[in-house]
């Protein structure tokens, strides 16, 4: 649902100062092909040829029309039906995505998520999966459009020159520099270039870590609020730090 992006107690002025972040869901903070993989096996007994990690297409239906024939509209159907199921309130998230949220939270970063999910069904199960996953907050806006749909007209409301978007598809990466907002390719499963989308042709590396995400974050604050930056190299410490604790155990 599309909502405006400041609220009525908000002046023009306040607003003028937020820095945005913006973020697709799937691919980015939720791990949706694994998830819809699993319940198209368990709910209707139909494996795909390829484990999530292989995935090298948007378009998911060749990786199981070696089962039967799987014509394009039945496998919009499965997605359609996969949107208003119980497994789409349990996707998992990526590891390592509740913490990137919490760090760039407190650097004073105002942060929203833009997905083409479907309707009201679906975002209201998208949000509750968001805050068991990643304790998404109730005050960070969600704006779901129907499966499929352009995100131009949301991004549109953004200020562009205050606004780094994060997606994990090229095309929409291009869409938002195309309104001069500056944009981030992002992929949380490292490999899954789509070839439908000819995005293995591409000469632009995508980020698959959320360190390289945080540096892409913070270069992004210098040019804009230096104060705000400041605030976020906490988070690039406390990130090395868990790393470090992850690795070999430190703290």
């Amino acid at each position: 649902m599309l909502k405006p992006l400041n609220s009525s107690a908000a002046t023009s002025a306040e607003a003028d100062k937020d820095c945005h972040l913006v973020f697709d869901i799937d691919g980015v903070i939720l791990d949706w092909v694994t998830a819809f993989m699993t319940w198209v096996n368990d709910t209707h007994r139909i494996r795909s040829s390829v484990m999530p990690e292989e995935i090298r297409a948007f378009n998911l239906a060749g990786y199981f029309s070696h089962h039967r024939t799987f014509p394009e509209r039945k496998f919009i159907h499965l997605v359609e039906e996969f949107s208003k199921s119980e497994g789409f309130r349990e996707i998992e998230s990526f590891r390592g995505a509740a913490d990137f949220l919490e760090d760039a939270n407190e650097a004073g970063l105002k942060i929203h998520a833009v997905t083409a999910c479907g309707g009201a069904e679906a975002e209201a199960s998208r949000r509750y999966c968001l805050r068991r996953q990643v304790f998404w907050r109730d005050e960070w806006p969600l704006h779901a459009l129907p499966l499929g749909a352009s995100k131009k007209e949301v991004l549109s409301q953004f200020p562009a020159e205050r606004t780094l978007f994060i997606d994990d598809l090229y095309k929409n990466v291009a869409g938002a520099r195309e309104a001069g907002i500056r944009a981030v390719w992002h992929k949380s499963m490292h490999g899954t270039l789509y070839e439908d989308m000819d995005e293995h042709l591409l000469s632009e590396l995508y980020t698959s870590s959320w360190d390289d995400l945080r540096c892409e974050v913070h270069s992004f604050l210098l040019k804009i609020s230096p104060a705000m930056a400041d605030k976020y190299d906490g988070g690039l410490l406390r990130a090395e730090a868990r790393h470090a604790e992850e690795t070999y155990g430190w703290l």
